[in-house]
């Protein structure tokens, strides 16, 4: 007789904001460790490059709320008795405007959670971010945890934390004992291939722009991890979830997830110095002593910068926020996700990032003549 196998069931999966970063990496966990028909929503699924061959992609736009209910969602969740949806959509940190912010990171998280109580979904897993407690880029954060309070609307400088400060909080309300149960996780840094954050503008720097510029003298701490270890605890989130949505007592208070918030970080890194991990992986320009520019002449250059390319109506290479984030702390405690959600860092960083850097030579690095 064959053994049992050990993977959990989470039965119907959707993914909202599957081809992404860290939606794609939770794909291809659910494929390798989960038993789950998974289903994939996103703005341009269908015309994702890669797709596997056993799960179902779907186009949907969050961004689409000129009414309340986005009704490819809802027929996915209703038509397909949905259990269980990890919501990694969200507006790009770096880019996005606040209108797109509002719209995709609020106005769709409602819609996906209006679609998931329609459903009868088991469990929704939110992704939020580890920026929802600190009130600035100014402002760092060290050794953050879960009884930090959310920072809120105006309160918050930071459109993108605000954001999705404002849609962990629908998230958190939408937990029902006999309904859905959901969670917030909140990573930190994610490394790992298919990143077009954190990888993409390092490797910008490296090849388009000069390498050795350091800003601030590279005593701040970051949380950066792989994002196989993030998929990994949004899974153990929503077996979690599934458990408590079953059980018929209820949960002791040490041990809840349902309603719950985690941070989920990496290891502690000096900023600059995780950045020159990179550069080592890409050639031999990091061997070169950085010249360094101190918080307050950077942050003057930063305001003149910004002056002049605005006249212009052009992007600044160095903005005031980016001097800020390079010269604050950004840590939290991994403490109640360890003891809840089991969640360990399983992969090295320095691990991520030979396979990130990896993944880019071969697929992104930019074409010399």
């Amino acid at each position: 007789m064959a053994a049992p196998s050990s993977k959990p069931d989470l039965g119907k999966v959707v993914v909202v904001g599957g081809c992404g970063f860290l939606g794609s990496h939770i794909v291809d966990a659910l494929r390798s460790s989960c038993k789950a028909e998974i289903f994939v929503v996103s703005r341009s699924a269908t015309k994702a490059s890669e797709h596997h061959p056993d799960v179902t992609y779907i186009d949907a736009d969050l961004a689409e709320t000129n009414t309340v209910g986005i009704p490819e969602i809802e027929s996915v969740f209703v038509d397909n008795k949905i259990d269980v949806v990890f919501h990694t959509a969200t507006a790009p940190a770096l880019t996005a405007k606040e209108k797109e912010f509002e719209d995709t990171n609020v106005m769709g998280t409602k819609n996906v959670i209006l679609a998931a109580g329609h459903a009868g979904v088991k469990a929704l897993v939110y992704t939020s971010s580890n920026s929802v407690t600190r009130p600035s880029f100014q402002d760092g954060q060290t050794d953050a945890d879960e009884t930090w309070p959310l920072v809120l609307g105006q309160d918050q400088e930071d459109l993108y934390a605000r954001s999705k400060a404002a849609g962990e909080k629908l998230a958190l309300e939408a937990n029902q004992p006999g309904g859905v149960r959901t969670c917030a996780l909140r990573p930190g840094g994610m490394v790992g291939t298919r990143d077009g954050i954190v990888l993409n503008t390092i490797a910008e720097l490296y090849f388009n722009g000069d390498p050795t510029i350091q800003v601030g003298d590279d005593t701040a701490l970051s949380d950066y991890g792989s994002v196989l270890d993030a998929a990994r605890a949004h899974i153990s989130a929503a077996v979690a979830l599934l458990r408590a949505h079953s059980s018929s007592s209820p949960i002791p208070e040490s041990e809840r997830v349902d309603g719950e918030v985690f941070f989920i970080s990496g290891e502690h890194v000096h900023f600059w110095t995780f950045a020159r991990t990179f550069y080592n992986r890409f050639g031999n320009k990091a061997d070169k002593k950085p010249t360094v520019l101190s918080k307050g002449f950077a942050l003057i250059l930063a305001r003149v910068l910004m002056f002049f390319f605005g006249l212009v109506g052009k992007k600044s290479p160095l903005k005031v926020n980016d001097v800020y984030y390079a010269c604050a702390n950004s840590t939290a405690s991994n403490r109640k996700a360890e003891e809840r959600l089991g969640y360990r860092i399983e992969e090295p960083v320095d691990v991520a990032v030979e396979k990130a850097c990896k993944w880019y030579m071969e697929n992104r690095r930019p074409k010399t003549a």
